[in-house]
């Protein structure tokens, strides 16, 4: 056998198959991707309901679960929102606050030179969260050069990546594996679940008070009345315009002005 291997060049040692390629595995009945990932999901389950190779005394993950009498405190989005970013220090400039070369306003900043912690949402980087240096929530500002999203855009790009992950789960879906081989793997992961979910006793939630929220309220609805104030005064002036070049022209004004004041 060795003599036979020196004689094969070194790059043709390889299994081949049918066709000339390289084969990474012998086995021919494989699992796909999200098949192995259900089954170690069950596997995952049945470890945290089951008592076997554990050591006498030892709770599962389920009785941990069950026996915590401590309640879940939920906070609100926008105070995760206000907390999800690195905090970094800035300066309040003439101008606003310089934040990755971009330059954030507000009616509510602090005075010029005051140092800040600010924190960029993370959801939309037209926002900047201000703080003070105590961690106290001051204002929102914002970055008027950068556009939001349209609706219309919103949908092309949506309907866009909607139509190429379909195109992805029917691939996946083209498998040739053997049917005996799946083993209802879905069935039996949804059942694990159902038994799971039943198991657990259900956990206290306590809903968390959000000063920061009601302020960024606030100022979300004092923005709306400004642009919509600017708006009118905007249309006002237009109809002035229009107004004032409209009006007929005077020609015997004109001349006595031009010839004879004075």
């Amino acid at each position: 056998r060795e003599m036979i291997e020196q004689k094969t060049p070194k790059k043709e040692r390889k299994a081949k198959d049918e066709y000339g390629f390289a084969k990474k595995t012998n086995q021919k009945l494989l699992h796909t991707f999200s098949e192995a990932c259900e089954l170690l999901e069950a596997e995952v389950i049945k470890w945290n309901m089951s008592k076997v190779r554990r050591k006498k005394g030892v709770k599962t993950p389920l009785e941990l679960w069950n026996s915590c009498d401590r309640s879940i405190v939920k906070i609100s989005y926008e105070e995760f929102l206000f907390n999800a970013g690195n905090k970094e220090l800035r300066v309040v400039g003439k101008k606003g606050i310089n934040f990755e070369s971009r330059v954030y306003k507000s009616a509510l900043m602090p005075s010029v030179g005051t140092r800040v912690k600010c924190v960029q949402n993370i959801d939309n980087i037209k926002e900047l969260f201000i703080y003070d240096l105590s961690g106290n929530f001051l204002c929102l500002a914002l970055d008027e050069s950068i556009a939001k999203l349209s609706k219309e855009s919103y949908k092309m790009l949506k309907k866009g990546y909607e139509s190429e992950v379909k195109a992805i789960k029917e691939v996946l879906k083209k498998d040739e594996i053997a049917a005996f081989t799946k083993l209802n793997i879905k069935q039996d992961l949804q059942d694990l679940q159902s038994a799971f979910e039943n198991s657990l006793v259900e956990a206290k939630e306590v809903h968390q008070k959000s000063l920061a929220k009601e302020a960024l309220k606030t100022q979300r609805e004092l923005e709306e009345i400004k642009n919509n104030a600017n708006a009118d005064e905007l249309i006002l002036n237009a109809k002035k315009e229009i107004n004032n070049d409209e009006s007929e022209f005077d020609m015997e004004a004109f001349v006595e002005k031009k010839y004879f004041a004075g």
